[in-house]
């Protein structure tokens, strides 16, 4: 390591100054004319001193003034100020710009604006829209017209909930556009892009086909696009999970192993060809650069392509690459190019790994590789062929064994932050994932290369990879099913709650998770479709990879949609279910897949008590033993939680009749301090005689847009003025957190912050 820090890293000063310039620029609320008028004094100060002060100052004042530039002041950002909260009907003309990808019914795709037409007004800005289009997808490079509801997009309205928004913004989009119907939306021109990356999107898609010819297996074809073109969008999340899980998701970012391989690849193929070192050394770099806007520009493919670069013009000039300059030159260079890309995630992680495999390998390699060296006052020749092998094959495996440890160290800060997980399995899983996966892109590399001129060929090589791709998914699959191979660590509490409820924000459905003494559990589960986007990035998020229990209030696709995942992915020990019938094939499905795990159900019904943890308990309000099935109008679960002594009393989409029969059999235990209630498909619910014999300090009430049945009722909103009692209304403030502590109780709400706290 002395050896390594003995030589000199020009661009080391060069980064650290442009990444305090950015951090500067990001943390302080000051207008760009302070950093310009302040990088002109830089300019001056260096031209009259030569000092390497001067030029830091001058280097970190300009990249905040690009940060700014390309951030709050960025016309792209000016225009989502002036558009703010609303929603305008909106006609713009622009060129996709990114390829499209389908969703249900639904395409969403980047558009650069040419013009716009905003409340009969003509504008022209050089601005790039996220379009939701409704219809026959476009391509990129065309031309389109759509007609929508402009609007910038929402902050995320549930904890653990990726934030589309910011991430839209680092990536210099701010605003969006939704088509509603497909007559809205029209294609006017074609090849209209830039013809390079028609070119790259073109090439990507038959290598796609090659690839998957003569593949039935869509598990194995997703991984081995996954591994090649740095696609993992149609990979089931349970698998990407394992690979997370193991530390090999770095596998499906096309990085040095990708780019080394093709590089190899190619120099051997143009050296059978004769062509001449330095021209070799030019096409390979235009390849890879090709490759990586193949992949889509990726920071990791884009840190590597230019490190090769680096590299192979060091060949040319017979000039000896120092990596880890050639590292931060990489780093320097993204950032010139877009100084956002520092707060990437894929940025961090593909150079703080890299960078500990550099500073780190070399060490830790020496250490593990001691005692496979033979002793040096011993004649090598006296050795015998099992003890040379013993010696080499020591050697090579404390190589590759440094290189995952390093890897291992240099992401894990980042993966505790990102992801709440950390991987004792990481290091043996990428001993034996690392060669399984550079046959894979080798075998891909053939079979692309003989695709060019049979497809029969490439589809013989497919089949070899097929069977590469599931001895990779079993090894995998072992280490991830390990016990304790893998867990996920809660952030850290400045001031930890005795108890805990947080009430999602499902507009139609709902869910929430009640976490008390040291147990957690579930209230329903959500939809389906949003359970990977919010629930179990949340449960992750607290460290979770088990619940203690899941209670089920009824059955509509709203409310336990994502039950079946939720078992797959995070399983609760036990189920609570109400002894009510119904139609619900959800519930039907879920309850034989029960039977058939030997996991336990419940079955519970009025009068029933449910000891959740040694904080928390349960009283079933409905349904009751002889209920009548015209009088079970939604068949729904009602129950009073019991917190540290907070009442809670959950109403999920119960309607009208429901409350009349607890008001008239179970008046006594409808005292609550917070009610949380849906929305009642059967028409109004939650009159004022029932929210007088409730009478809770707050309500929780779900809410969506559409349908109109699920909006909060005016006279709901006027009831709970008169009476004094403070609304949490889901539309508007997203998820609701309630924390128990030993003083007081409080309640706040994820979307606008709104706070109410009470003493106990």
């Amino acid at each position: 390591m002395a050896a390594l820090f003995r030589q000199r890293f020009p661009f080391l000063p060069l980064l650290a100054c442009a990444v305090a310039g950015i951090l500067a620029a990001e943390l302080a609320k000051g207008p760009s004319s302070f950093w310009l008028i302040a990088a002109f004094a830089s300019t001056g100060a260096f031209f009259l001193t030569r000092k390497q002060t001067t030029f830091a100052a001058l280097c970190f004042c300009l990249f905040a003034l690009m940060h700014l530039w390309q951030s709050r002041e960025s016309a792209a950002a000016q225009f989502a100020g002036w558009l703010g909260p609303r929603s305008l009907l909106t006609e713009a003309h622009g060129i996709v710009v990114s390829e499209p990808r389908s969703f249900s019914d639904k395409t969403s795709f980047e558009l650069r604006l040419s013009r716009m037409r905003v409340e009969g007004r003509e504008l022209s800005a050089p601005l790039t829209l996220q379009v939701e289009w409704t219809g026959p997808p476009p391509v990129y490079g065309d031309e389109v017209r759509v007609v929508g509801s402009l609007e910038n997009p929402g902050p995320p309205r549930n904890p653990g909930q990726f934030d589309f928004a910011a991430w839209s913004a680092r990536r210099s989009i701010y605003t969006r556009l939704r088509v509603g119907h497909a007559n809205d939306a029209a294609i006017l021109a074609s090849h209209r892009g830039n013809p390079l990356v028609t070119t790259a999107l073109r090439a990507r898609n038959w290598m796609r086909e090659t690839l998957t010819r003569g593949l039935d297996d869509p598990i194995a074809s997703d991984l081995i696009i996954g591994m090649v073109l740095g696609e993992t969008t149609t990979m089931p999340e349970r698998i990407q999970e394992q690979f997370r899980g193991t530390g090999t998701f770095h596998l499906f970012s096309v990085s040095g192993l990708h780019v080394g391989i093709l590089a190899a690849l190619l120099w051997f193929a143009f050296k059978l060809l004769r062509i001449p070192r330095r021209q070799a050394a030019m096409l390979i770099i235009g390849i890879l650069f090709f490759y990586a806007l193949m992949t889509g520009l990726k920071p990791a493919s884009l840190r590597a392509t230019i490190m090769a670069a680096i590299v192979l013009l060091g060949l040319i000039t017979s000039r000896r690459p120092v990596l880890l300059n050639n590292l931060l030159a990489a780093a320097f260079l993204i950032l010139l190019a877009d100084t956002n890309q520092l707060f990437n995630a894929g940025f961090q992680l593909s150079f703080c790994v890299v960078a500990a495999i550099l500073v780190m390998e070399r060490p830790i390699r020496d250490a593990l590789a001691k005692p496979f060296h033979p002793d040096p006052f011993f004649p090598e020749k006296l050795l015998t062929a099992g003890q040379r092998l013993g010696f080499h094959s020591g050697q090579k495996l404390a190589a590759l064994a440094a290189v995952s440890l390093a890897a291992w160290i240099g992401s894990l800060p980042l993966t505790l932050g990102y992801f709440h997980l950390v991987s004792f399995t990481a290091l043996p899983a990428n001993l034996l994932a690392v060669p399984i996966s550079f046959g894979i892109m080798a075998v891909a590399m053939l079979s692309l290369l003989s695709g060019v001129a049979s497809l029969w060929v490439a589809a013989i090589y497919n089949q070899t990879n097929w069977l590469l791709a599931h001895l990779l998914l079993g090894t995998i699959s072992f280490f991830a099913s390990l016990p304790g191979s893998f867990f996920y660590v809660r952030a850290p509490q400045v001031r930890a709650p005795l108890a805990e409820i947080v009430v999602f924000d499902f507009g139609a459905g709902g869910a929430a998770w009640v976490s008390a003494g040291g147990r957690s559990w579930l209230i329903d589960s959500g939809p389906a479709y949003q359970f990977d986007s919010v629930l179990l990035p949340f449960l992750r998020s607290r460290g979770l990879r088990s619940l203690d229990g899941l209670l089920i209030t009824h059955g509509d696709a709203g409310h336990m949609g994502s039950a079946e995942e939720l078992f797959a992915s995070c399983p609760p020990r036990q189920l609570i279910d109400s002894t009510l019938d119904d139609r619900s094939k959800l519930r039907h499905r879920l309850h034989t897949e029960l039977a058939r795990q030997g996991i336990p159900k419940s079955l519970h019904r009025s009068d029933d008590l449910v000891v959740l943890s040694p904080a928390a308990r349960l009283h079933v309000l409905y349904p009751p033993r002889d209920i009548s099935r015209t009088l079970a109008d939604d068949k729904t679960l009602i129950v009073r939680l019991e917190v540290e002594n907070l009442r809670l009393l959950f109403m999920s989409d119960a309607g009208l009749s429901t409350e009349q029969w607890l008001l008239a059999h179970s008046a006594e235990k409808l005292p609550c301090d917070i009610l949380i209630k849906g929305s009642s498909r059967r028409g109004p619910s939650a009159d004022l005689s029932f929210l007088k014999a409730a009478n809770p300090s707050v309500v929780v009430a779900s809410a969506a847009d559409f349908p109109a049945s699920e909006r909060i009722p005016d006279a709901l909103v006027e009831n709970l003025a008169s009476l004094g009692i403070r609304l949490f209304r889901q539309d508007e403030n997203g998820a609701v957190r309630i924390r128990i502590y030993s003083t007081h109780w409080e309640v706040s709400a994820w979307v606008d912050q709104r706070h109410y706290s009470r003493m106990r």
